[in-house]
This record gives structure tokens, sequence and C-alpha cells, in this order.
């Protein structure tokens, strides 16, 4: 029996073992599979435990609006000021258009959120489409509904936190859910400030339809104006800000450009959906302006107008706080012909090749 153990090959091992216990050799083959399996979950559940409790002092130092280390903010209206000490990661994830981001895409995206396993994570604007309040014209052969474009958003959103397993999620308002309050102005001032008895919240907001609580992981982000896409965002550090944008420029990393110029602050964002960066000194130091793409399908039945603006390309951002400043890497997501005649979404990420699924 123990030469049988000792043996290099699976199937001759428990064949032995099957035989004397008088079960089959494919049962206990599977038995020893699961075990080998839990046993890894359990090595690697330690070792993150490890490190989430050497994590631990650097979550104690972070400081949101000034000097609140918790992270129990639901909404807030305007530039939230965020200190992070030297080690925190990040990762900031462009326009998504739930239910039209790109599967495909997304399937490489969350390998890479699992492996890089950011402490925040950052959605910098539209995060849903909120297509059926669009005051676009519409295809009558598109259907319409507002339910199932929120619940692709929190399942999305749910997704994505538990993949990366970050401390904390913050949602930048974009111009698309600012869907919800511009119709409501030309459409529904009848019902617009009518609130959730249990969370005292408007009905009809964004975060609210999502279903998040002050007790979750999020934290909504809109301008002074309860708006999105134009003056809300995170300023981390006293050095960077995180905005959805709507300054639009022709060539990629103007449009940043001319809100570091007005600003006189260095400026991450999205809304463009296309990569871009510029960096020019001044006085006061390096201004530094990215455009961080889209996880778009240009090629979903929302996005029609994808053919008059198609000058878009996937990306993301990776960053770190080192010597007490923000270090970001936008990220390009490419096409490659891995296959005769069929191309395939990739991006690299130190080291290692990151594939898009077949499904989009």
């Amino acid at each position: 029996m123990t030469q049988t153990i000792k043996s290099t090959s699976l199937r001759g091992a428990t064949a032995g073992v099957a035989k004397s216990l008088g079960l089959s050799p494919k049962s206990v083959r599977k038995a020893v599979q699961e075990a080998k399996l839990a046993q890894q979950h359990i090595n690697l559940a330690q070792s993150r435990s490890h490190v989430s409790l050497e994590r631990e002092g650097l979550f104690n130092q972070i400081r949101i609006g000034g000097t609140d280390s918790q992270f129990s903010r639901l909404t807030y209206n305007g530039m939230l000021p965020v200190s992070l000490p030297n080690g925190i990661k990040l990762a900031i994830l462009p326009d998504l258009h739930a239910p039209a981001h790109h599967k495909g895409i997304m399937w490489a995206v969350k390998e890479w959120l699992f492996d890089y396993k950011p402490d925040i994570l950052i959605l910098i604007g539209d995060v849903a489409d909120i297509f059926a309040l669009s005051a676009w014209p519409k295809s009558p052969r598109i259907p319409e509904s507002l339910g199932m474009e929120i619940t692709s958003a929190r399942e999305l959103i749910d997704e994505l936190i538990r993949v990366s397993g970050c401390r904390h999620c913050f949602i930048i308002m974009g111009n698309h859910e600012d869907r919800i309050r511009r119709w409501l102005m030309n459409f529904g001032q009848k019902v617009a400030n009518i609130t959730n008895p249990n969370s005292q919240e408007p009905v009809f907001s964004f975060h609210e339809m999502l279903g998040y609580g002050p007790g979750d992981k999020v934290t909504f982000i809109y301008d002074r104006k309860q708006a999105g896409g134009f003056g809300g965002g995170l300023w981390i550090n006293n050095q960077v800000q995180f905005i959805h944008g709507y300054i639009v420029r022709p060539k990629p990393g103007a449009s940043p450009r001319a809100v570091a110029d007005r600003d006189l602050k260095s400026t991450v964002h999205g809304h463009t959906h296309r990569p871009g960066e510029n960096f020019r000194e001044i006085l006061i130091g390096i201004l530094s302006a990215y455009e961080i793409g889209m996880l778009v399908n240009p090629n979903h039945s929302m996005m029609s107008y994808a053919d008059l603006l198609n000058n878009w390309h996937p990306a993301f951002m990776a960053a770190e706080v080192v010597n007490g400043k923000i270090m970001g890497n936008v990220v390009p997501i490419v096409q490659v012909e891995h296959e005769i005649g069929r191309r395939k979404y990739v991006f690299t990420f130190d080291g290692k090749l990151y594939k898009a699924a077949d499904r989009s």
C-alpha cells in the first residue's frame, strides 16, 4: 500500500487505496483532488489574512474628508479630499456603460484585479449607460428597461468589488448617470423629491436605485449641484484630482490637459473613451494629465453613436502611492491576431499577458 501511494501517477496512487476500501478509483481520485484544492484554498486564505493584517496599519492611516478615517460616506457632493499612505494601490476603471460594457475585455480586467489586489477601486464615471432615459433618438427595435440597466450595473459593481478584494469603491458620477437628474428636471418634477422612508434617500437617485447603504464599501460622488460628470470627484494627497470630465478636445491627451491648465491641478479623467497623457512643467511643479480610455463594447445596440465618435480605445489605469505621490500608469488594451483571421483584445501588466474572453 505504501508503494502504491508513492506512485508518481495519481491514477496509480489511488488504485490500490480504492481496491482496499471497496470504492471506485474515480471516486477516490476525485476525493484526493478535492482535498488538494481545499488545502490550496486554506493556504491562500492564510496568506491573504497575513497580508491584510500587515496592511491594516496602512488602512488606519487613510483619511477621508480631512480627519475621518472611516469609509462611512454613502454620498458626497464636490471634490472629496482623501489622504493615502505609501503602499496603497488603486485601480481606476473608466466608462463601463453597463449593460453595454465589453464582457470579453472585462473578463481579462477582472483577472487583473484579482492579481493586482487594489486597496481602493475608483469607477470614474458612466458606470451605467441609463439608455432608457437618454434624449438621443433611439431605434424602436432596441428595448428600453431602466430596471434591467440598474440591475446590470449593480451586479457588475458587486463583482468588481468582490474580485478585486478592495477596501472601498468610489463611484464618481458621470454625465450618463446624470441622465436621471436631467429626466427629473424635464419630466419628473412631481416625483423628484420622494424619499425612501428607511434610508431617507431620494428614491429617484442613482445610488438609491442601486440599493447601497452607508454600511456598504461604496461612496457615490456628485458635484455640488448634485449633478454628475461636471464638478465632483476625488482630490487625493493634495496632488491629483480624479473626475469624470466634460471638456473634450480632438487629440488624445488634450482634454485632461485643458482641465489641468484651467485648475492648475494634475488630472485623471474618463469621458472621452480614449487613452492619452500630457505633462508640462510650471512654476509649482509638473502638471500631469491623463484620460484613461473606456471598457465599452462599441457594437452594443446602445452604442449606435459610436460610429460618429469612432476614436475609442479601451484602457484603464493602475496606480500606487510612492513617497506620498500618486504614481499612475495607463494600461492600453490592444487587438492582436491570435489565430488566422481572428483578433483578440490583450494587455500586459507586470510581465503577465491578459487575454479577453471570446464572448463579448
